[in-house]
């Protein structure tokens, strides 16, 4: 890596000392990656993949209730991730992520809608958070609510759920200095069901609660290349939800997983992004992923694709591909230009 990097600021360097178009060129390059990557979109194939750390490049409120008040102004972030087909075996996911900021706290809201081969779910997170400058830095202390709507396929063949809701609390503490960012968070750490139909009926329904540790850092390289990685890790438990919304016992399950991303920013304009994640299951079960991403920054606008490649470790089968979009945009303040951001 350090070795890459060498070689990507010595070039750089070069192109814009000895011959400015050159450099121009590059910065194009990266932005004929992109097209190319939306053209090429369709003929990829789809997995199920709930979560991708791409979804977080600019947005980590679906992560942490606290990063609400990252930003002075008000904007929004909205993502997709999954396939571009409308076939039913396969997930898709999409976010969309309001979030503001006052002089001590900060505000924010996520819409959430998830749909796999045999229900879809729809989520809606507000959050808010308190504020408090330090020595060190600026810590934001988070909370927020979920409401869920759960809707089920009657073309399932082997169980019955009735559509039901639920409603879930989350907690978070997001830390930020100049550069360099850091959280922890706790989502759905309580969840309970409400609006079952059938009270008759033992509902059992594996939901996610994921324990989030991330952490990253902007920094430049040299007068034209900056320098972002940012490192994830999640510990889950999978717990079953029961209509009258107490968990079944000695049913709980648990995965762990750690992603990493390295991203390159070419003059505030241009954003190249490397990822690398694993997942075990506490049975044994392993999965990798990697993937590649391209941001472009029209001041304070946001556009994003990125492709993320799957597999499986026991049976060395490259798993199809995601596809994710996502964009978003911060509103000036007042008549004053809102500064560009990289987190």
């Amino acid at each position: 890596c350090l070795m890459c990097f060498e070689i990507i600021t010595t070039i750089s360097n070069h192109l814009k000392q000895l011959n400015p178009p050159y450099f121009a060129a590059m910065k194009r390059s990266v932005l004929l990656f992109f097209l190319l990557s939306l053209c090429l979109a369709a003929y990829a194939q789809p997995l199920n993949v709930r979560q991708s750390l791409f979804q977080n490049t600019f947005d980590y409120l679906p992560l942490n209730p606290g990063w609400s008040s990252i930003s002075e102004a008000t904007g929004f972030q909205a993502t997709y991730l999954g396939s571009f087909t409308n076939t039913r075996i396969v997930s898709k996911s999409g976010q969309v992520s309001l979030y503001g900021r006052s002089a001590k706290a900060g505000w924010g809201g996520v819409l959430h809608f998830f749909q796999a081969n045999y229900y879809g779910e729809l989520k809606i997170r507000p959050s808010y958070a308190r504020l408090f400058e330090t020595s060190l830095g600026t810590f934001a202390f988070g909370g927020a609510v979920g409401l869920s709507y759960f809707d089920f396929s009657d073309e399932t063949f082997f169980w019955y759920y009735p559509n039901f809701g639920s409603v879930d609390a989350s907690v978070g503490v997001h830390f930020f200095r100049e550069n360099w960012f850091a959280g922890v968070s706790s989502l759905s750490f309580f969840e309970t069901s409400l609006l079952a139909k059938d009270e008759s009926k033992e509902l059992f329904f594996l939901r996610e609660q994921p324990n989030n540790l991330y952490a990253g850092t902007v920094f430049r390289i040299n007068d034209y290349l900056r320098a972002k990685p940012v490192a994830l890790f999640s510990f889950t438990n999978l717990r079953p939800l029961h209509e009258s919304g107490q968990p079944l016992e000695n049913v709980s399950e648990y995965f762990w997983s750690i992603d990493f991303q390295a991203n390159v920013i070419i003059d505030d304009s241009y954003m190249v992004g490397l990822l690398y994640g694993i997942t075990r299951y506490d049975l044994g079960d392993e999965f990798n992923r990697y993937g590649l991403s391209a941001s472009l920054l029209f001041g304070n606008f946001r556009l994003t694709y990125g492709i993320q490649q799957n597999g499986r470790n026991a049976s060395g089968v490259g798993l199809p591909v995601s596809h994710l979009v996502s964009a978003g945009y911060d509103f000036p303040i007042g008549e004053e230009e809102t500064p560009v951001r990289f987190f």
